[in-house]
């Protein structure tokens, strides 16, 4: 929900309940209304969780106290991932069974990175004219098409039951590519 951590914050303030703020995103203050909230759960919040330390430092940075933020990655289920697909994905998307695959996993929005994912898809594959990016995130069918045409050699899919398929699959994903947040740390043994 979009302000659910300064809401959350209005809410313990008024009925003396205390409030844990997780952020999973970059903070945004650079608007007079986004800082207003920022120090609204600054103030009230009794903890901040963050997703990655880099997400942790930048709300230090911020100004949220040291001592009441806190990393907790995101849990993956490891053994989802373990055993490669043996090219069926290869297979649905009219690719060889020995095309390199690069994917990318996230919700289709600006702070995710994908112009740097579409740029990177475009010179690689002027030099491996063989390679094959693939795109699976949350978002319009509007906005996949708009990328799997950016990119002219890839495929872009929506939901999440292709996620794990995907990551099996590919040669390279995600936390090789370069975005706009640096919040990749999601899988932790």
């Amino acid at each position: 929900l979009p302000d659910q951590n300064f809401h959350s914050c209005l809410v313990g303030r008024m009925t003396g309940r205390k409030v844990v703020a997780t952020y999973h995103g970059a903070l945004d203050v650079s608007r007079t209304r986004s800082a207003l909230k920022a120090r609204v759960v600054r103030r009230f919040a009794s903890a901040t969780v963050a997703v990655s330390e880099s997400l942790a430092q930048s709300l230090r940075a911020a100004g949220f106290a040291a001592a009441r933020v806190f990393s907790i990655h995101n849990g993956v289920d490891m053994e989802r991932f373990a055993v490669p697909s043996r090219g069926r994905l290869r297979a649905e998307l009219g690719c060889a069974n020995g095309t390199r695959l690069v994917g990318m996993v996230a919700n289709l929005r600006r702070d995710k990175g994908y112009e740097f994912f579409v740029r990177s898809a475009r010179s690689v594959a002027d030099r491996l004219p063989q390679a094959h990016f693939v795109a699976v995130g949350e978002g319009s069918p509007r906005d996949l098409e708009q990328l799997q045409a950016e990119t002219q050699t890839g495929t872009a899919s929506a939901g999440r039951p292709r996620l794990a398929k995907l990551i099996c699959s590919c040669s390279l994903h995600q936390p090789l590519i370069s975005t706009s947040l640096k919040i990749f740390p999601i899988v932790r043994r």
